[in-house]
């Protein structure tokens, strides 16, 4: 009886233990659970379940089953094309695979655009597409022919809505967006803002953006987008579509690929509340998000390439490489935050001075040495034998550089349709004793000329100085804010004459530390972030009174004396102007409909003058003599519906005192120039192109 009494109640004991420890299990299981939940660590969202607050980590597996994958690919990689955007992603699957650099990659990627890159794949001149766009419209193309098409979402565009950093809004709703895109939402005091009317500007027709737009609005039809003036280089002053321009009370939408801290002065606007970046983009937050697809044939030959490609893709090393090229991975990744290396400084040149007249310039034909194949090997005629020595110097030693890229230059040209071999060029120029030299690899597009790579020095002939990009503006000049309005003013006017001119793989945010540099040109090499091609852009900084080497010295110390020195008159003219969209005005008369050119520089006392001459002589008295005369001749003029001629009027400056107003009558396509109009700006009156011929007899110029 004892010894059952004992074991009873052991059982007992260990029983009681037991419940112990189920109890606590369960109320440990219960607090874990209830902590997860109000952590967020585990979460749902639209039958997604994201990631922990530790991000997606691979398990040995995958991690082995991504290496496999990439000795495929590094052995057989597809041939891929896709939208201009996606070259930074092409780029970052070699980044991955191949231990390249970013920069270097994009240099040699090649895509078209969402339908041409399309069109390749269906021809089998690509292997898979990379793109936000496939519509209903190609799955027919592709079943017509036969082909089955798969498509994978490997990451996310995010599209963000940007203001000027000085409007006082700071988010709106989705709604809101829409009602301002559709015309319903006209005022920024109705979602909070100032009084004052929204500028709501759209990108081109074939932008990602754009096109995420048009999806955006879904029923709502988008308001006719914002247009405004510009002069192209055959002098017309047309109306098109306007780029956004940060001005107070615009607002412009884009693709995420940067903090907003890398723009200038622009701020993100948050959408329903939540701020646009990398992290709300990534956990799905932030709600407009666009996918970009890997689109394939499945029945090519080739096709066990390509889903291993998207296989690749979708493990962490392939989604790292989404993140690391700017887009949104499908899985939790810590991408490498980007960021430009843009350019700044203050002017370091000479004390700012008054603006000449003139200028001196010598012929590059009189000083440079033609080789055998009619290539620049150097210069002639300097005083100073040390400094045409390091001249001639870098000229040989830069010609010896490119010619080692040639194989890699030819090879690139074999992927690019359409494209003209030119080899390597040695362009000079002197103006005023300063001196550039670009030695450059070259091709052609149709009849644009690209820089495959190159170098260039700028050089001070008289104190014999290799001159910094600073050196060539004043002492404290905050020049480069002028550089970058030059620059994006080109890249609207160059986009809308012909797209295939530039084409932007990032918006563009500043000039950067590695960009070519001569006395007033910027260029851009292939190893660029912003654009598809080697891009030069040439500046006007005389009227905006900030470049040395507008400084007026003869250079008669400089040259030999069988060196030719030239004394030139400095002409401004219209379609070469700093002027941004919108300084056309338009104003109507009784018998006119004007549009008014005026000038928008830096140069204050210059632009007083010229607008109050264009304001003098833009009214019917003057312009009707002139239209009278075309009707006399028997011009055919154009009435509007008010039967109101219209008439445009730009000027070009010479030197600081005289102007030349063009006049012309009719729409572009039917213009018809009604003469000019010469005035000496010192005293507003009318001159004659004598009274010029003589002032410049006066001054040596020839």
């Amino acid at each position: 009886m004892k010894i059952v009494q004992n074991e009873n109640k052991n059982a007992i004991i260990i029983a009681t233990i037991l419940s112990a420890v189920v109890i606590l299990a369960v109320i440990l299981a219960i607090i874990f659970f209830v902590s997860s939940d109000k952590t967020g660590s585990i979460s749902f969202k639209k039958g997604e379940q994201t990631t922990t607050n530790n991000g997606y980590q691979p398990t040995e597996e995958e991690k082995r089953r991504a290496e496999e994958l990439a000795n495929i690919l590094r052995n057989n990689l597809p041939q891929m094309d896709g939208i201009v955007s996606t070259i930074p992603l092409e780029a970052g699957i070699s980044v991955k695979l191949f231990t390249k650099s970013q920069e270097s990659v994009e240099a040699g990627v090649i895509h078209t655009d969402a339908e041409k890159a399309f069109s390749n794949l269906l021809a089998s001149r690509c292997d898979i597409i990379f793109t936000n766009v496939f519509t209903d419209k190609q799955e027919r193309e592709a079943a017509a022919k036969n082909i089955d098409l798969r498509k994978e979402t490997i990451g996310y565009e995010g599209i963000v809505f940007v203001v000027n950093v000085a409007n006082p809004v700071e988010t709106l709703t989705q709604e809101q967006i829409k009602d301002i895109y559709s015309g319903k939402i006209t005022n920024w005091n109705e979602v909070g803002g100032n009084d004052a009317e929204i500028v709501a500007f759209q990108n081109n027709e074939n932008d990602d953006a754009q096109i995420f737009m048009k999806n955006f609005m879904e029923e709502q039809k988008l308001i006719e987008a914002t247009k405004g003036f510009l002069s192209t280089s055959s002098g017309d002053i047309v109306e098109k579509r306007a780029t956004y321009d940060n001005s107070e009370n615009a607002i412009g939408y884009m693709t995420y690929k940067y903090p907003s801290d890398e723009y200038s002065e622009v701020k993100f606007i948050k959408v329903d509340g939540i701020e646009a970046n990398k992290k709300t983009m990534t956990s799905k937050e932030y709600p407009l998000i666009a996918d970009i697809y890997a689109i394939y044939n499945t029945a090519k030959e080739s096709t066990k390439t390509m889903d291993e490609l998207v296989e690749w893709l979708l493990t962490y090393e392939g989604q790292a490489a989404v993140a690391d090229a700017g887009y949104i991975p499908k899985k939790d990744i810590e991408g490498e935050e980007k960021s430009i290396d843009k350019y700044f400084s203050l002017g370091t040149g000479i004390e700012q001075k008054d603006l000449g007249d003139f200028y001196y310039t010598v012929s590059a034909q009189d000083y440079n040495v033609v080789g055998q194949d009619a290539m620049v090997v150097g210069i002639q005629g300097l005083k100073n034998q040390d400094l045409q020595n390091s001249i001639n110097s870098f000229i040989r030693e830069s010609t010896e550089e490119l010619q080692g890229k040639e194989n890699e230059y030819d090879k690139y040209l074999i992927l690019k349709p359409n494209s003209a071999k030119e080899g390597i060029k040695v362009q000079t120029e002197c103006k005023n004793g300063y001196f550039s030299v670009q030695v450059l690899l070259t091709y052609k597009v149709g009849s644009y000329q690209y820089i495959y790579d190159g170098y260039s020095k700028v050089y001070d002939l008289y104190s014999g100085e290799e001159l910094l990009l600073s050196d060539l503006y004043y002492n404290g000049v905050d020049f480069t804010p002028v550089l970058n309005e030059q620059i994006e003013k080109n890249i609207i006017e160059k986009t809308g004459e012909d797209e295939t001119y530039i084409r932007n793989k990032r918006p563009f945010m500043g000039i950067t530390n590695n960009v070519l540099y001569g006395l007033d040109t910027i260029g851009f090499t292939k190893e660029n972030p912003y654009f598809e091609e080697s891009v030069e852009f040439k500046l006007d900084t005389y009227f905006e009174n900030i470049s040395v080497i507008n400084e007026e010295r003869d250079m008669k110390d400089i040259w030999e004396d069988n060196i030719k020195i030239s004394k030139a008159l400095v002409m401004h003219e219209a379609e070469k102007s700093n002027m941004k969209l919108g300084n056309v005005v338009i104003k109507e008369t009784n018998g006119c409909i004007y549009k008014v050119f005026y000038m928008n520089t830096n140069y204050l006392e210059t632009d007083e003058k010229m607008n109050s001459t264009m304001d003098t002589y833009a009214n019917d008295t003057n312009i009707k003599k002139l239209l009278q005369k075309a009707v006399n001749s028997g011009a055919n003029l154009l009435l509007t519906e008010d039967n109101k001629y219209q008439v445009t009027m730009y000027a070009t400056i010479i030197g600081n005192k005289y102007a030349i107003i063009n006049i012309t009558a009719n729409p572009k396509k039917d213009r018809i120039s009604l003469g000019t109009i010469t005035v000496n700006l010192e005293n507003g009156d009318k001159a004659s192109q004598s009274d010029i011929q003589k002032w410049k007899q006066d001054n040596g110029v020839e």
